[in-house]
């Protein structure tokens, strides 16, 4: 890992530790459109950044029982709560 002066944690910092991830690392806006996709995503579900923006993760991953799951999320986002955790 690069070595940061003065052990600032810089936006640089942190993209460098999400690029590098093994896992999937995906952001979404609050309608489930793809605003950012690692380089694992990629890897773990086969498309390339530039196919997965501003699509939904509904659209790309998502089957059975998630994609209800999924259009919960997305619905609560809409209203204005939060959301945290795993989606699979």
């Amino acid at each position: 890992m690069m070595e940061e002066k003065n052990n600032e944690l810089t936006p640089t910092f942190f993209r460098d530790i999400v690029e590098s991830s093994s896992d999937a690392i995906i952001v979404t806006d609050t309608m489930g459109k793809v605003i950012y996709w690692n380089p694992s995503a990629e890897s773990i579900y086969g498309y390339h950044a530039e196919e997965a923006m501003s699509r939904t993760t509904l659209e790309l991953i998502a089957t059975g029982d998630s994609v209800r799951y999924g259009e919960e999320i997305i619905a609560a986002l809409a209203k204005g709560q939060q959301w945290a955790g795993e989606y699979s």
